[in-house]
Protein backbone atom coordinates (compact mmCIF):
# COMPACT_ATOMS: atom_id res chain seq x y z
CA UNK A 1 0.00 0.00 0.00
CA UNK A 2 1.48 3.80 -1.09
CA UNK A 3 0.81 6.48 1.61
CA UNK A 4 1.07 9.63 -0.34
CA UNK A 5 1.12 13.09 2.07
CA UNK A 6 3.74 15.82 1.72
CA UNK A 7 2.92 16.29 5.35
CA UNK A 8 5.25 13.88 7.73
CA UNK A 9 2.68 13.58 10.51
CA UNK A 10 -0.02 12.83 8.41
CA UNK A 11 1.87 10.03 6.64
CA UNK A 12 3.11 8.76 10.66
CA UNK A 13 -0.66 9.04 11.76
CA UNK A 14 -1.78 6.77 9.17
CA UNK A 15 0.92 4.49 8.41
CA UNK A 16 0.67 3.68 12.33
CA UNK A 17 -3.05 2.68 11.61
CA UNK A 18 -2.49 0.07 8.77
CA UNK A 19 1.37 -1.11 9.22
CA UNK A 20 0.36 -4.31 11.14
CA UNK A 21 -1.64 -5.34 8.46
CA UNK A 22 -0.41 -4.04 5.58
CA UNK A 23 3.05 -3.34 3.58
CA UNK A 24 3.75 0.31 3.57
CA UNK A 25 5.48 2.59 1.28
CA UNK A 26 5.69 6.11 1.31
CA UNK A 27 6.10 9.38 -1.17
CA UNK A 28 6.12 12.80 -0.03
CA UNK A 29 5.50 13.95 -3.56
CA UNK A 30 2.90 13.58 -6.38
CA UNK A 31 6.05 13.03 -8.77
CA UNK A 32 7.68 10.43 -6.18
CA UNK A 33 3.92 8.69 -5.60
CA UNK A 34 3.89 7.89 -9.73
CA UNK A 35 7.44 6.68 -9.90
CA UNK A 36 6.61 4.39 -7.57
CA UNK A 37 3.60 3.48 -8.77
CA UNK A 38 4.94 2.48 -11.96
CA UNK A 39 8.07 0.63 -10.77
CA UNK A 40 8.90 -3.03 -10.86
CA UNK A 41 6.61 -3.38 -7.42
CA UNK A 42 3.13 -1.38 -7.62
CA UNK A 43 0.77 -0.91 -5.06
CA UNK A 44 -2.22 -2.44 -4.08
CA UNK A 45 -3.92 0.84 -3.12
CA UNK A 46 -2.77 4.44 -2.70
CA UNK A 47 -3.84 6.70 -0.19
CA UNK A 48 -3.66 9.89 -1.66
CA UNK A 49 -3.55 13.28 -0.09
CA UNK A 50 -4.76 16.58 -2.74
CA UNK A 51 -3.51 19.44 -1.22
CA UNK A 52 0.44 19.12 -2.09
CA UNK A 53 3.02 21.63 -4.07
CA UNK A 54 4.26 21.20 -7.34
CA UNK A 55 1.77 18.39 -8.14
CA UNK A 56 -1.81 18.52 -6.24
CA UNK A 57 -3.65 15.04 -5.16
CA UNK A 58 -6.08 15.68 -8.38
CA UNK A 59 -3.52 15.40 -10.77
CA UNK A 60 -1.46 12.34 -9.69
CA UNK A 61 -5.02 10.58 -9.72
CA UNK A 62 -5.56 11.85 -13.25
CA UNK A 63 -2.11 10.96 -14.67
CA UNK A 64 -2.39 7.78 -12.98
CA UNK A 65 -5.73 6.90 -14.61
CA UNK A 66 -4.78 8.40 -17.73
CA UNK A 67 -1.57 5.52 -17.70
CA UNK A 68 -2.52 1.64 -18.62
CA UNK A 69 -0.21 0.39 -16.87
CA UNK A 70 -0.99 1.97 -13.55
CA UNK A 71 -4.71 2.97 -13.94
CA UNK A 72 -6.18 -0.60 -12.44
CA UNK A 73 -4.69 0.96 -9.19
CA UNK A 74 -7.57 2.22 -6.57
CA UNK A 75 -7.20 5.46 -5.11
CA UNK A 76 -8.64 6.82 -2.02
CA UNK A 77 -8.31 10.38 -1.87
CA UNK A 78 -7.64 11.48 1.91
CA UNK A 79 -8.12 15.12 2.70
CA UNK A 80 -9.06 17.92 4.67
CA UNK A 81 -11.29 19.36 1.83
CA UNK A 82 -14.81 17.97 3.11
CA UNK A 83 -17.07 20.00 0.52
CA UNK A 84 -19.16 17.65 -1.89
CA UNK A 85 -18.01 19.12 -4.79
CA UNK A 86 -14.70 18.28 -3.61
CA UNK A 87 -15.48 14.51 -3.11
CA UNK A 88 -17.95 14.60 -6.59
CA UNK A 89 -14.56 16.15 -8.26
CA UNK A 90 -12.15 13.06 -6.57
CA UNK A 91 -14.69 10.34 -7.43
CA UNK A 92 -15.26 11.47 -11.09
CA UNK A 93 -11.39 11.27 -11.82
CA UNK A 94 -11.40 7.69 -11.09
CA UNK A 95 -10.79 7.61 -6.97
CA UNK A 96 -12.91 4.73 -5.64
CA UNK A 97 -13.03 6.33 -2.13
CA UNK A 98 -12.84 9.96 -0.30
CA UNK A 99 -11.75 10.16 3.26
CA UNK A 100 -12.00 12.96 5.90
CA UNK A 101 -8.63 13.34 7.55
CA UNK A 102 -11.08 13.54 11.22
CA UNK A 103 -11.56 10.26 10.60
CA UNK A 104 -12.44 7.06 12.72
CA UNK A 105 -9.43 4.43 12.96
CA UNK A 106 -12.26 1.22 12.40
CA UNK A 107 -14.14 3.16 9.53
CA UNK A 108 -10.63 3.73 7.90
CA UNK A 109 -9.75 0.17 8.13
CA UNK A 110 -12.84 -1.50 7.23
CA UNK A 111 -12.68 0.90 3.74
CA UNK A 112 -8.85 -0.02 2.56
CA UNK A 113 -9.94 -3.90 3.60
CA UNK A 114 -12.79 -3.50 1.57
CA UNK A 115 -10.77 -2.08 -1.50
CA UNK A 116 -7.63 -4.59 -0.94
CA UNK A 117 -9.89 -7.62 -0.92
CA UNK A 118 -11.61 -6.18 -4.33
CA UNK A 119 -8.26 -5.36 -6.17
CA UNK A 120 -7.41 -9.41 -4.58
CA UNK A 121 -10.48 -11.10 -6.01
CA UNK A 122 -10.29 -8.80 -9.42
CA UNK A 123 -6.80 -10.13 -10.10
CA UNK A 124 -7.87 -13.63 -9.19
CA UNK A 125 -10.76 -13.48 -11.76
CA UNK A 126 -7.89 -11.72 -14.34
CA UNK A 127 -5.54 -14.61 -14.07
CA UNK A 128 -8.58 -17.24 -14.21
CA UNK A 129 -9.76 -15.09 -17.41
CA UNK A 130 -5.99 -15.14 -19.16
CA UNK A 131 -6.13 -18.90 -18.52
CA UNK A 132 -9.45 -19.43 -20.05
CA UNK A 133 -8.71 -17.10 -22.95
CA UNK A 134 -5.40 -19.26 -23.50
CA UNK A 135 -7.07 -22.20 -23.86
CA UNK A 136 -10.04 -21.02 -26.10
CA UNK A 137 -7.44 -19.20 -28.21
CA UNK A 138 -4.93 -22.93 -28.64
CA UNK A 139 -8.68 -24.34 -29.34
CA UNK A 140 -9.92 -21.69 -32.33
CA UNK A 141 -6.27 -21.97 -33.75
CA UNK A 142 -6.54 -26.06 -33.85
CA UNK A 143 -9.72 -25.82 -35.54
CA UNK A 144 -9.10 -23.06 -38.03
CA UNK A 145 -6.16 -25.26 -39.00
CA UNK A 146 -8.26 -27.83 -39.67
CA UNK A 147 -10.93 -26.33 -41.69
CA UNK A 148 -8.17 -24.61 -43.65
CA UNK A 149 -7.30 -28.45 -44.89
CA UNK A 150 -11.34 -29.02 -44.78
CA UNK A 151 -11.65 -25.88 -47.79
CA UNK A 152 -8.06 -27.29 -49.51
CA UNK A 153 -9.13 -30.87 -50.26
CA UNK A 154 -12.93 -29.34 -51.40
CA UNK A 155 -11.38 -27.28 -53.66
CA UNK A 156 -9.06 -30.32 -55.10
CA UNK A 157 -12.14 -32.87 -55.18
CA UNK A 158 -14.17 -30.03 -56.86
CA UNK A 159 -11.61 -29.39 -60.05
CA UNK A 160 -11.35 -33.47 -59.85
CA UNK A 161 -14.28 -34.66 -60.28
CA UNK A 162 -15.93 -35.08 -63.67
CA UNK A 163 -19.87 -34.81 -62.95
CA UNK A 164 -20.12 -30.63 -62.81
CA UNK A 165 -23.63 -31.61 -61.32
CA UNK A 166 -21.98 -32.12 -57.80
CA UNK A 167 -20.69 -28.28 -57.67
CA UNK A 168 -23.63 -26.94 -56.09
CA UNK A 169 -22.59 -29.33 -53.50
CA UNK A 170 -18.93 -28.15 -52.83
CA UNK A 171 -20.10 -24.57 -52.76
CA UNK A 172 -22.56 -25.35 -49.94
CA UNK A 173 -19.86 -27.35 -47.99
CA UNK A 174 -17.89 -24.73 -48.96
CA UNK A 175 -19.76 -21.67 -47.39
CA UNK A 176 -20.38 -23.83 -44.20
CA UNK A 177 -16.77 -24.14 -43.27
CA UNK A 178 -16.37 -20.48 -43.81
CA UNK A 179 -18.85 -19.78 -41.96
CA UNK A 180 -17.67 -21.72 -39.12
CA UNK A 181 -14.20 -19.64 -39.73
CA UNK A 182 -16.31 -16.49 -39.41
CA UNK A 183 -18.13 -17.38 -35.71
CA UNK A 184 -14.92 -18.57 -34.66
CA UNK A 185 -13.30 -15.17 -35.38
CA UNK A 186 -16.19 -14.13 -33.97
CA UNK A 187 -15.41 -15.10 -30.30
CA UNK A 188 -11.98 -14.39 -30.68
CA UNK A 189 -13.20 -10.87 -31.10
CA UNK A 190 -15.64 -11.45 -28.33
CA UNK A 191 -13.56 -12.53 -25.84
CA UNK A 192 -11.32 -9.45 -25.97
CA UNK A 193 -14.63 -6.80 -24.57
CA UNK A 194 -14.23 -5.90 -21.00
CA UNK A 195 -10.84 -8.00 -20.31
CA UNK A 196 -9.50 -4.28 -19.61
CA UNK A 197 -10.82 -1.55 -17.21
CA UNK A 198 -13.04 1.32 -18.61
CA UNK A 199 -11.13 4.69 -19.05
CA UNK A 200 -11.90 8.08 -19.87
CA UNK A 201 -11.24 8.57 -23.83
CA UNK A 202 -11.15 11.52 -25.82
CA UNK A 203 -14.02 10.88 -28.68
CA UNK A 204 -12.22 13.54 -30.95
CA UNK A 205 -8.78 12.10 -30.74
CA UNK A 206 -11.03 7.74 -31.13
CA UNK A 207 -12.95 9.29 -34.01
CA UNK A 208 -9.32 10.61 -35.74
CA UNK A 209 -7.78 6.88 -35.14
CA UNK A 210 -10.36 5.18 -37.01
CA UNK A 211 -10.46 7.49 -39.94
CA UNK A 212 -6.82 7.05 -40.26
CA UNK A 213 -7.08 3.03 -40.67
CA UNK A 214 -10.59 2.94 -42.16
CA UNK A 215 -10.06 2.43 -46.34
CA UNK A 216 -12.33 5.78 -47.47
CA UNK A 217 -11.59 6.02 -50.75
CA UNK A 218 -13.18 9.20 -52.01
CA UNK A 219 -15.31 9.66 -49.32
CA UNK A 220 -14.54 12.71 -47.10
CA UNK A 221 -14.93 12.42 -43.06
CA UNK A 222 -15.90 15.55 -41.26
CA UNK A 223 -15.06 15.25 -37.71
CA UNK A 224 -17.04 17.54 -35.69
CA UNK A 225 -16.49 16.01 -32.17
CA UNK A 226 -15.90 18.90 -29.59
CA UNK A 227 -12.23 18.80 -28.54
CA UNK A 228 -10.82 17.72 -25.15
CA UNK A 229 -14.32 15.63 -24.51
CA UNK A 230 -13.92 12.49 -23.15
CA UNK A 231 -16.75 9.34 -22.51
CA UNK A 232 -16.29 6.16 -20.10
CA UNK A 233 -15.85 3.26 -21.96
CA UNK A 234 -14.24 -0.02 -22.79
CA UNK A 235 -10.35 0.37 -24.47
CA UNK A 236 -11.96 -1.56 -27.31
CA UNK A 237 -14.69 1.67 -28.41
CA UNK A 238 -12.10 2.58 -31.35
CA UNK A 239 -13.94 -0.37 -32.95
CA UNK A 240 -16.74 1.19 -32.49
CA UNK A 241 -15.85 4.20 -34.49
CA UNK A 242 -14.25 1.93 -37.55
CA UNK A 243 -17.50 0.04 -37.56
CA UNK A 244 -19.15 3.21 -38.55
CA UNK A 245 -16.95 4.63 -41.22
CA UNK A 246 -15.57 1.12 -42.67
CA UNK A 247 -20.02 0.28 -42.56
CA UNK A 248 -20.89 3.32 -44.32
CA UNK A 249 -18.15 3.27 -46.80
CA UNK A 250 -18.98 -0.34 -47.82
CA UNK A 251 -22.86 -0.70 -47.97
CA UNK A 252 -23.63 3.53 -48.76
CA UNK A 253 -24.05 3.27 -52.14
CA UNK A 254 -23.83 6.94 -53.69
CA UNK A 255 -21.89 7.95 -49.77
CA UNK A 256 -19.58 10.68 -50.03
CA UNK A 257 -19.96 12.30 -46.50
CA UNK A 258 -19.46 11.16 -43.05
CA UNK A 259 -20.37 13.31 -40.33
CA UNK A 260 -19.10 12.72 -36.47
CA UNK A 261 -21.28 15.31 -34.33
CA UNK A 262 -22.22 15.42 -30.75
CA UNK A 263 -25.24 16.89 -29.18
CA UNK A 264 -27.14 16.85 -25.58
CA UNK A 265 -30.93 15.36 -25.01
CA UNK A 266 -32.14 16.01 -21.80
CA UNK A 267 -29.66 14.62 -18.66
CA UNK A 268 -27.65 12.79 -22.14
CA UNK A 269 -25.06 13.48 -24.16
CA UNK A 270 -25.33 11.89 -27.92
CA UNK A 271 -22.59 11.20 -30.79
CA UNK A 272 -24.11 11.27 -34.11
CA UNK A 273 -22.56 9.32 -36.86
CA UNK A 274 -24.52 10.01 -40.53
CA UNK A 275 -23.56 9.92 -43.77
CA UNK A 276 -25.48 10.73 -47.40
CA UNK A 277 -25.58 7.55 -48.91
CA UNK A 278 -28.11 5.03 -49.29
CA UNK A 279 -29.52 4.98 -45.67
CA UNK A 280 -31.07 1.73 -43.51
CA UNK A 281 -35.03 0.32 -44.66
CA UNK A 282 -36.94 0.73 -41.53
CA UNK A 283 -37.29 -3.41 -41.01
CA UNK A 284 -33.52 -3.43 -40.99
CA UNK A 285 -32.88 -0.68 -38.50
CA UNK A 286 -33.06 -3.74 -35.35
CA UNK A 287 -31.56 -6.50 -37.33
CA UNK A 288 -28.74 -4.67 -37.99
CA UNK A 289 -26.91 -5.43 -34.61
CA UNK A 290 -27.70 -9.14 -34.31
CA UNK A 291 -24.96 -11.83 -35.04
CA UNK A 292 -24.75 -12.90 -38.97
CA UNK A 293 -27.14 -10.36 -40.05
CA UNK A 294 -25.35 -8.42 -42.98
CA UNK A 295 -23.32 -8.89 -46.16
CA UNK A 296 -20.17 -9.55 -44.75
CA UNK A 297 -19.54 -11.43 -41.32
CA UNK A 298 -22.81 -9.13 -40.07
CA UNK A 299 -20.78 -9.21 -36.92
CA UNK A 300 -19.43 -5.62 -36.55
CA UNK A 301 -22.31 -3.84 -34.80
CA UNK A 302 -23.16 -6.95 -33.17
CA UNK A 303 -19.59 -6.67 -31.36
CA UNK A 304 -19.85 -2.48 -30.76
CA UNK A 305 -23.62 -2.77 -29.05
CA UNK A 306 -21.83 -5.16 -26.66
CA UNK A 307 -18.68 -2.62 -26.40
CA UNK A 308 -20.69 0.04 -25.79
CA UNK A 309 -23.10 -1.69 -23.43
CA UNK A 310 -20.36 -2.61 -21.10
CA UNK A 311 -20.51 1.24 -19.21
CA UNK A 312 -24.00 2.27 -20.33
CA UNK A 313 -23.95 3.29 -23.47
CA UNK A 314 -26.53 2.05 -25.89
CA UNK A 315 -26.63 2.63 -29.58
CA UNK A 316 -29.13 2.79 -32.65
CA UNK A 317 -30.23 3.53 -36.33
CA UNK A 318 -32.27 6.76 -36.62
CA UNK A 319 -31.90 7.63 -40.34
CA UNK A 320 -34.07 8.13 -43.04
CA UNK A 321 -34.03 5.59 -45.68
CA UNK A 322 -32.83 7.22 -49.04
CA UNK A 323 -31.26 9.70 -47.61
CA UNK A 324 -28.77 8.55 -45.40
CA UNK A 325 -27.72 6.33 -42.26
CA UNK A 326 -27.95 7.98 -38.82
CA UNK A 327 -26.38 6.15 -35.90
CA UNK A 328 -27.25 7.54 -32.58
CA UNK A 329 -24.84 6.69 -29.45
CA UNK A 330 -26.30 7.73 -26.31
CA UNK A 331 -23.93 7.97 -23.17
CA UNK A 332 -25.70 8.41 -19.94
CA UNK A 333 -24.71 11.27 -17.12
CA UNK A 334 -21.60 10.45 -15.50
CA UNK A 335 -20.04 8.08 -18.40
CA UNK A 336 -19.44 12.15 -20.28
CA UNK A 337 -16.57 14.75 -19.28
CA UNK A 338 -16.58 17.72 -21.12
CA UNK A 339 -12.83 19.61 -21.96
CA UNK A 340 -12.10 21.85 -18.31
CA UNK A 341 -14.85 19.75 -16.24
CA UNK A 342 -11.64 18.55 -13.71
CA UNK A 343 -9.16 21.60 -14.58
CA UNK A 344 -10.85 23.76 -11.84
CA UNK A 345 -9.90 21.49 -9.22
CA UNK A 346 -9.78 23.66 -5.99
CA UNK A 347 -6.47 23.93 -4.35
CA UNK A 348 -7.16 25.75 -1.27
CA UNK A 349 -4.68 26.73 1.59
CA UNK A 350 -2.94 24.33 3.38
CA UNK A 351 -3.91 22.95 6.51
CA UNK A 352 -3.68 22.94 9.83
CA UNK A 353 -0.79 20.09 10.73
CA UNK A 354 0.13 19.11 13.97
CA UNK A 355 3.86 18.81 15.14
CA UNK A 356 5.02 15.03 14.20
CA UNK A 357 6.47 14.07 17.65
CA UNK A 358 9.77 12.55 18.00
CA UNK A 359 10.83 8.86 18.04
CA UNK A 360 11.06 7.23 21.49
CA UNK A 361 14.81 7.46 23.05
CA UNK A 362 16.25 4.43 22.71
CA UNK A 363 20.04 3.98 24.00
CA UNK A 364 21.09 0.75 23.67
CA UNK A 365 24.34 -1.16 22.98
CA UNK A 366 24.85 -2.34 19.62
CA UNK A 367 27.87 -4.17 18.12
CA UNK A 368 29.95 -3.47 15.25
CA UNK A 369 28.56 -7.06 13.53
CA UNK A 370 24.79 -5.05 14.27
CA UNK A 371 25.21 -1.97 13.41
CA UNK A 372 26.66 -2.71 10.00
CA UNK A 373 23.87 -5.00 9.76
CA UNK A 374 21.25 -2.76 10.08
CA UNK A 375 22.71 0.18 8.35
CA UNK A 376 22.41 -1.88 5.04
CA UNK A 377 19.11 -2.80 5.82
CA UNK A 378 18.14 0.50 6.79
CA UNK A 379 19.30 1.83 3.49
CA UNK A 380 17.61 -1.03 1.24
CA UNK A 381 14.00 -0.37 3.04
CA UNK A 382 14.42 3.74 2.43
CA UNK A 383 15.43 2.87 -1.44
CA UNK A 384 12.24 1.17 -1.41
CA UNK A 385 10.70 3.92 -0.63
CA UNK A 386 9.11 1.53 3.06
CA UNK A 387 7.98 2.97 6.16
CA UNK A 388 10.81 2.39 8.44
CA UNK A 389 10.78 0.05 11.87
CA UNK A 390 11.22 2.31 14.48
CA UNK A 391 13.54 -0.67 16.13
CA UNK A 392 15.90 -0.94 13.23
CA UNK A 393 15.57 3.06 13.41
CA UNK A 394 16.98 3.21 17.13
CA UNK A 395 19.32 0.15 16.43
CA UNK A 396 21.15 2.35 13.45
CA UNK A 397 20.97 5.91 15.77
CA UNK A 398 22.66 3.70 18.94
CA UNK A 399 25.21 2.35 16.37
CA UNK A 400 25.77 6.27 14.91
CA UNK A 401 25.83 7.77 18.51
CA UNK A 402 28.90 5.71 19.52
CA UNK A 403 30.50 5.58 16.16
CA UNK A 404 29.97 8.78 14.72
CA UNK A 405 28.79 11.16 17.20
CA UNK A 406 25.44 12.47 18.19
CA UNK A 407 25.14 15.22 15.17
CA UNK A 408 25.33 12.75 12.52
CA UNK A 409 22.43 10.75 14.26
CA UNK A 410 20.61 13.69 15.00
CA UNK A 411 20.59 14.98 11.51
CA UNK A 412 19.99 10.85 10.47
CA UNK A 413 16.70 11.11 12.69
CA UNK A 414 15.56 14.55 11.28
CA UNK A 415 15.58 13.22 8.00
CA UNK A 416 13.68 9.79 8.61
CA UNK A 417 10.79 11.17 10.78
CA UNK A 418 10.46 13.91 7.53
CA UNK A 419 10.33 11.12 5.01
CA UNK A 420 13.12 12.74 3.15
CA UNK A 421 14.66 8.96 2.18
CA UNK A 422 16.35 10.15 -0.56
CA UNK A 423 18.62 12.59 1.65
CA UNK A 424 18.77 9.74 4.47
CA UNK A 425 20.02 7.20 2.07
CA UNK A 426 22.90 9.69 0.96
CA UNK A 427 23.75 10.47 4.64
CA UNK A 428 23.52 7.04 5.44
CA UNK A 429 25.79 6.26 2.76
CA UNK A 430 28.75 8.54 3.87
CA UNK A 431 28.32 7.56 7.24
CA UNK A 432 28.58 3.58 6.36
CA UNK A 433 32.04 5.13 4.72
CA UNK A 434 33.20 6.33 8.14
CA UNK A 435 32.09 2.91 9.87
CA UNK A 436 33.53 0.51 7.71
CA UNK A 437 30.45 -0.84 6.73
CA UNK A 438 30.56 -2.99 3.47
Amino acid sequence: MLIVDDQPVNIQSMSKLLNKDYHILIATSGAKALDIATGENPPDLILLDIIMPEMDGYEVCRRLKANEQTQDIPVIFVTVMDATEDEETGLALGAVDYIFKSFQPSIVRARVRNQIERKRAEEALRQANKKLNLLSSITRHDINNQLTVQMGYLSMLEMKQPDTTNNEYFQKVSIAAKRISAMIRFTREYEEIGVHAPAWQNIRTLMDTAAKEAPLGKVMVNNDLPAGTKIYADPLIVKVFYCLVDNAVRYGGKITTIRFFALERAADHVIVCEDDGDGVVAEEKEQIFKRGFGKNTGLGLALSREILDITGISIRETGEPGKGARFEITVPRGAWLMAGDMENALNPAGEQLATLPPLPETPIKVTKEQGDAAIVTLIGDLKNNELVNDDLLATVLSFLDSSTGKTSSSELRKLVENFEYDAAVSLLMKLATKTGVK
